[in-house]
């Protein structure tokens, strides 16, 4: 089967297409990649948790599919909005990768002087960060991993924080801190690449050969709760589904305090 996957044209973005691309021809299929750029990778000046939609990264793709100029859509999973057309479906996900935060600077979190320079575009970062040291100062920074660690390398930020899952993908090589689960509830569906398809579709019969059942199983879970309680990326909230748990954090927005919901055993 001949299979035209979209994905943005960002390093990270291409790295994962392959990632799927690689795992389709393995089953004997033909793949072609067509990079996109997205509102949201024009749109470098507003902070993502300021933003009015949601979906900015996966929206255009998801519609040329329904255009029929491409079969199926790469996105990390965390960017997917929790309500997306009827018409599509997110037909599976690769097998997760390191769902953990990382620090990348050349003293672990803690031990930065007060006034350090933290860079970060996420809402539940900024409120994780003011909860282990509320003397540091948050800096918006936008970008792709790239940007961003030019812009640290450059001395723009003291430290920013990435998703360890971005860092290995990339083959990145910056002095970093692993951010403890504890501290730093990850995003829901950090570390996941989801494919979208037309719903229904001879793409996802195909897609679903591919689906990681574990990973799809937490994905579910995470995107259900997302969902069910109407959060999006300006609310600063972590949520991680694990070994038959669930792990939530949720924080005020007119404060560092925060609420550990619950724990609870999937049965």
């Amino acid at each position: 089967m001949n299979i035209r996957l979209g994905t943005r044209k960002s390093k990270l973005a291409m790295i994962q297409a392959e990632m799927v691309k690689n795992q389709l021809e393995a089953l004997g299929h033909d793949v072609e990649i067509f990079g996109y750029t997205s509102k949201g990778d024009l749109n470098t000046d507003t902070p993502l948790y300021r933003s009015s939609t949601t979906g900015v990264f996966v929206d255009e793709l998801n519609n040329l599919i329904l255009d029929g100029k491409i079969d199926i859509a790469v996105h990390s999973a965390k960017d997917i909005p929790s309500i997306i057309d009827p018409n599509l479906e997110i037909s599976g996900v690769l097998r997760r990768d390191d769902y953990h935060d990382i620090f990348i600077s050349k003293l672990p979190l803690e031990s930065m002087p007060c006034g350090s320079v933290i860079g970060t575009s996420s809402m539940r970062r900024i409120k994780e960060i003011q909860a282990v040291k509320g003397c540091l100062s948050i800096k918006d920074i936008r970008g792709n991993i790239d940007t961003r660690i030019k812009k640290y390398r450059n001395g723009d930020y003291d430290g920013i924080i990435i998703a360890k899952a971005a860092y290995d993908r990339l083959g990145l090589n910056e002095n970093y801190f692993m951010l403890s689960e504890d501290k730093f509830v990850p995003a829901a569906n950090q570390g996941i690449i989801a494919v979208v398809s037309k719903k229904d579709s001879v793409f996802s019969d195909i897609i679903r050969e591919i689906n990681d059942g574990e990973t799809y199983n937490n994905f579910l879970i995470e995107r259900d709760i997302v969902r069910n309680l109407n959060l999006g990326c300006s609310i600063p909230a972590g949520i991680l589904s694990k070994n038959g748990k669930i792990f939530m954090r949720f924080y005020s927005l007119r404060n560092s305090d925060y609420r550990d919901f619950f724990t609870l055993t999937i049965t």
